[in-house]
């Protein structure tokens, strides 16, 4: 992608724009801390509810043909590297509803 004079303008455009109104955060950080609150949510269920089982959980049987469809759970193992905390420590710290609020913020 090449950076126009054009496109360095809109971008000062929309975060001026951020700024007028208060927006810190722009849509990409809204959406990780979206996944991360629900996944905290998640994680502080009963083992036996059914959204648990089938987002924790393994299909039987096999692919389909072509690219694999994008997971969930893909997103949060991304933010695991950015937030350098593997899957378990990061499970069991939104478990702890107190721990999990200081990595949201």
């Amino acid at each position: 992608m090449e950076v126009t004079e054009d496109s360095l303008v809109r971008e000062s455009r929309s975060t001026k724009f951020r700024r007028q109104l208060g927006v810190e955060a722009d849509i990409f950080q809204r959406l990780v801390e979206r996944k991360l609150k629900f996944f905290g949510h998640v994680c502080r269920m009963n083992d036996d509810r059914l959204i648990k089982t089938v987002i924790f959980g393994d299909m039987e049987g096999t692919n389909r043909r072509g690219r694999p469809r994008r997971e969930w759970l893909n997103d949060i193992q991304e933010i695991q590297e950015w937030c350098n905390m593997d899957g378990y420590s990061l499970y069991t710290t939104a478990k702890s509803r107190e721990e999990w609020s200081t990595i949201l913020r």
